[in-house]
């Protein structure tokens, strides 16, 4: 599928995960979708640049060092930021799975996997339309 983002308007994604070789993938994928992608490799690094820039999806993963995804997503919702999320984790357990739902994640999709699955996933969360501001400066 010759997929774009919904408008003219370069779509934001942060992708925050470690592994450098998945993260580099996944950015070079979306940004020749016509995304703008910042990448980050830690939770707290991720953390800081969520609350100041405005993005349109997360992309985050469960196992991150300084700060998991898990607690980065929690972190996010607790300061008012509603920005789709959806985690990237090669945990299979139900369990965790429901972790990440709880932190506030909308989708969770398990690792391997290809990128255009992950491409049509935000595709469907952009198009409902859960778009929410960072918080302001009031919120931090």
């Amino acid at each position: 599928m010759d997929s774009q983002p919904a408008n003219t308007t370069a779509k934001k994604l942060l992708i925050a995960d470690d592994e450098f070789e998945l993260r580099t993938l996944l950015s070079a994928y979306f940004r020749r979708l016509g995304f703008e992608v910042t990448e980050k490799d830690n939770g707290l690094a991720a953390l800081q640049t969520a609350t100041t820039e405005r993005f349109d999806c997360f992309i985050l993963d469960v196992s991150m060092p300084e700060m998991s995804g898990v607690e980065l997503l929690k972190k996010l919702r607790e300061r008012g930021v509603q920005t789709p999320a959806i985690f990237l984790t090669a945990h299979v357990h139900l369990e965790d799975k429901v972790a990440g739902f709880e932190a506030g994640a909308d989708d969770y999709l398990s690792k391997p996997f290809e990128p255009q699955e992950l491409e049509y996933r935000i595709t469907a969360l952009l198009r409902r339309g859960q778009l929410a501001p960072t918080a302001t400066d009031d919120d931090r």
